[in-house]
């Protein structure tokens, strides 16, 4: 019986824990289609003989696949759907390697499979932030009435509150907060897309390798199209301007793999066309993306080479700014219109080369460009001959704002003080812990002082740059927050002085013009004369770099 001679074979094959840990080190052998197609084809006989094999003889089958070859090509049989494979998947959980814990959750998610969640439970504190994430979507995914019963003693919310205030990975905390509100019956979320799989002349259940949504009808011949775009949703000037933003993932620019990741403004056909995004997140199927700031979701789509596409509008105080994410998974955790918070998890991205992501590798294709939303803008490359001063380099303008934006104090503290930092409400936290003379409080007290002037550095670098207004903006934000706090009466100084200036209150009224020409997408003369009249003041720089652009 062939299933015995598998069941043999697979006995003889050994890996030391070093090679295993180097081999699965290469996470995404599947980025690369010449060896992603061949790849799913090479577990096919193995995984056969599995779902084929008696019922009796099949655990020592999976127990012995498991513990040699599986882990190896976790990438390939990461994509079948047999449910006589669920078992398969429930012991890679075992393996040793993150990164194929991380795949074999993922699976699980597609069967629907809720018991794995005491163990994902467990990898909420896991040392590997992406599978702490994982655990976190998997645990919200999969949560059901026997979940809230089995999770440490009916306590689940208590324990996740717990592990919260101990995560200190901004999109992890997001990931678990938006668990804390599933758990409470809170969150909202939607599957916008349904898997598609075929069934192999092996009895084999298959998502099937896609290289572009161009060839569906080879690989899926009963594939049917079906593009679903919805949009609406108040525009995000009428919200606050945001004073706070982060990135769109988990890891962001610690990539495992990095595979065919295009950086923004990347060449492609010849050197006719531009990527207008920045490209992340390789091979993390399943992970989430995040908003980076405040905003509206004014934008979803689903049915496209795009896979699932999300786009949100911000304010930025000096404009409008959107966010366009694309190649995400089935689910969106947020409905069209909603206002969504800072870090919110927004979705997952989607399985590797699948109908869902639009037939690509796994991966985060992030853009973003100045005004507000367009319905026609929301593309992933665009001419050359048409240049790029419609689009933002991400990699640029993005941390440019999360660093400016980031805590000035970090350092986590316990009880009441923590809060009030988590807050922000530095005068709050420093008169708390003036109460205590533990090396906690103590370290609280000089971090404080010693935030000041990192907050007027933070104001001069964001004025230079040309956002006098959100530069003002923040330094007021910090004049109230710092109260109480010694020496931070120089930011009220600072701020009522550079109100009166002239040149300050010139580069202001500068940039609502920027605004206006940025929403016109204006031409290179308009910007060349708009140089001209502010010339000398803080809008020179970025008024030149626009110039440049276009």
């Amino acid at each position: 019986m062939r299933s015995r001679a598998l069941l043999a074979f697979l006995s003889t094959v050994t890996f030391s824990a070093c090679s295993l840990g180097v081999f699965a080190g290469n996470w995404g052998t599947d980025v690369n289609t010449g060896v992603g197609g061949p790849l799913v084809e090479g577990v096919r006989a193995d995984l056969a003989e599995i779902v084929k094999a008696p019922v009796a003889e099949r655990p020592a089958l999976i127990k012995a696949y498991a513990e040699s070859k599986a882990p190896l090509v976790i990438e390939a049989i990461k994509r079948f759907r047999n449910p006589e494979l669920k078992p398969l998947f429930h012991a890679l959980l075992r393996h040793a390697d993150w990164q194929v814990n991380h795949r074999a959750l993922h699976a699980l998610e597609y069967f629907g499979d809720a018991t794995a969640i005491n163990t994902a439970w467990l990898w909420l504190a896991h040392g590997e932030p992406r599978l702490r994430e994982k655990a976190a979507i998997y645990c919200l995914k999969m949560w059901n009435a026997e979940a809230a019963k089995q999770v440490s003693g009916g306590k689940a919310a208590e324990s996740l509150a717990q592990t919260i205030s101990r995560e200190d990975d901004v999109q992890v905390r997001a990931a678990m907060e938006a668990l804390a509100k599933r758990i409470a019956g809170k969150l909202v979320f939607e599957k916008v897309s349904t898997e598609f799989a075929v069934k192999l002349d092996d009895g084999l259940f298959l998502t099937p390798f896609l290289d572009g949504m161009d060839k569906v009808k080879a690989v899926a011949p009963d594939y049917v199209a079906k593009p679903e775009p919805r949009q609406g949703g108040a525009s995000a000037a009428t919200i606050l301007p945001a004073m706070k933003w982060t990135y769109p993932i988990c890891s962001w620019g610690k990539e495992e793999v990095n595979g065919s990741l295009q950086p923004f403004a990347n060449l492609r056909q010849n050197d006719t066309v531009y990527h207008t995004g920045q490209d992340v997140g390789c091979c993390l199927d399943g992970a989430g993306y995040y908003a980076i700031a405040d905003g509206i979701l004014k934008f979803v789509h689903t049915g496209s080479d795009m896979g699932t596409l999300l786009v949100v509008e911000h304010n930025a105080g000096e404009s409008l700014e959107c966010a366009v994410y694309m190649h995400g998974g089935d689910t969106v955790f947020a409905k069209v219109g909603d206002k969504v918070a800072c870090g919110q998890l927004l979705g997952t991205m989607g399985l590797s080369y699948s109908i869902e992501n639009g037939g690509h590798f796994a991966h985060l294709h992030f853009g973003l460009y100045p005004g507000g939303f367009v319905v026609t803008h929301n593309y992933g490359y665009k001419q050359v001959s048409a240049g790029l001063a419609d689009w933002h380099d991400p990699s640029k303008w993005l941390a440019e704002r999360v660093e400016a934006s980031a805590p000035l104090v970090r350092i986590h503290a316990p009880g009441k003080l923590g809060e009030l930092l988590t807050a922000e409400e530095y005068g709050k936290a420093y008169l708390e812990a003036s109460k205590g003379v533990d090396p906690v409080s103590v370290r609280v007290l000089v971090q404080i002082k010693e935030a000041i002037p990192l907050a007027l550095n933070r104001f001069d670098v964001r004025r230079e740059a040309g956002y006098p207004k959100d530069a003002l903006d923040r330094l007021k934000k910090w004049a109230i927050v710092f109260k109480n706090v010694p020496g931070a009466e120089a930011l009220d100084t600072t701020a009522k002085s550079s109100e009166k200036d002239p040149g300050f209150k010139k580069a202001m009224a500068g940039e609502k013009e920027i605004a206006t020409l940025e929403a016109q997408n204006g031409a290179k003369a308009a910007w060349e004369a708009l140089l001209k009249k502010y010339e000398g003041t803080f809008l020179e720089a970025r008024l030149k770099a626009k110039v440049d652009a276009k």
